[in-house]
């Protein structure tokens, strides 16, 4: 899996923000998207970004605000994925392709962080080449579809799946990516078949798969938090210490995203080692 953040907005020329991730040989290596590092008319990068937008209506204002003409993203990986740098531009191109293909983007990798991860960083132009006009329908504050965000974080885990990465599950939870496909397709088969109960309703075969994939819940939490529980305890101990209180605290709210019913949050308790009991009734003899 890895992380995704707009570092900045820009609003004017690609010169800065591409000095700035070039200079002092930091770069270690780079892709172009609709650009190259020197065109037929010998123009730098920034310079043939700034062109699309003269030409394409880029640059053209919003009433009195200004024009947001480029955004500065990264894209990053975990630090035990170990990533290469071929790979992680492979893997920027191939994202951005999926969901601003028409875009012009220059791509940069520096390794210049406290643990040398190769990470991405990204300039994207605000106009699509193939059509003109703005990056209409898409917000600055994250450069993509407000409506396809959610879907944005499964295809960036699937994509780092594929890899052979860690991937963050439906839930949130950081799993290795055999782990990752197999509860994935668990949770759309099963969202597939609620979805049809809502819409139409089930006939007696899709309903006796749907109460399977239920009763299998147990099974699907006994794979996670058998596969993934020492890297989630890793990382809360890293995050906030040693604390019993805390550890108790996030074993139980592992135990709740991992389960769909009462009987699958008290199974998944004891996978985790988390001692319970129902407490008795307190109501009245008379209420009883």
């Amino acid at each position: 899996m890895t992380a995704y953040k707009v570092k900045s907005v820009h609003a004017s020329s690609s010169r800065d923000i591409c000095n700035y991730l070039t200079h002092d040989e930091r770069a270690i290596g780079y892709a172009y998207n609709h650009c190259l590092e020197k065109d037929m008319y010998e123009r730098a990068v920034y310079q043939q970004l700034d062109e699309a937008r003269s030409a394409l209506g880029g640059t053209l204002a919003y009433g009195s605000q200004e024009v947001p003409t480029s955004y500065h993203l990264i894209i990053s990986p975990l630090k035990d994925d170990c990533v290469s740098t071929e790979e992680i531009l492979d893997y920027t191109i191939t994202l951005l392709n999926l969901y601003v293909p028409d875009f012009s983007a220059f791509v940069v990798v520096h390794d210049d962080n406290e643990n040398n991860i190769r990470h991405a960083h990204v300039v994207l132009n605000n106009v699509s080449v193939s059509r003109a006009g703005r990056n209409g329908g898409m917000r600055a504050s994250c450069a993509l579809p407000v409506s396809r965000e959610h879907e944005f974080s499964r295809t960036r885990s699937r994509l780092a799946a594929e890899r052979g990465w860690h991937a963050f599950t439906h839930e949130g939870v950081l799993v290795d990516a055999e782990t990752w496909f197999m509860l994935d397709a668990h949770h759309e088969e099963m969202y597939a078949l609620k979805q049809r109960e809502a819409e139409h309703g089930l006939d007696e075969k899709d309903r006796a798969r749907l109460e399977e994939l239920f009763k299998a819940q147990p099974v699907v939490a006994d794979w996670r938090t058998r596969r993934i529980k020492k890297d989630v305890r890793d990382q809360y101990v890293e995050k906030r210490g040693t604390s019993w209180k805390a550890d108790l605290m996030d074993r139980i709210s592992l135990a709740r995203m991992i389960s769909a019913d009462e009987a699958s949050f008290f199974e998944a308790l004891d996978a985790l080692s988390v001692d319970h009991r129902q407490s008795e009734s307190k109501k009245h003899p008379d209420e009883l």
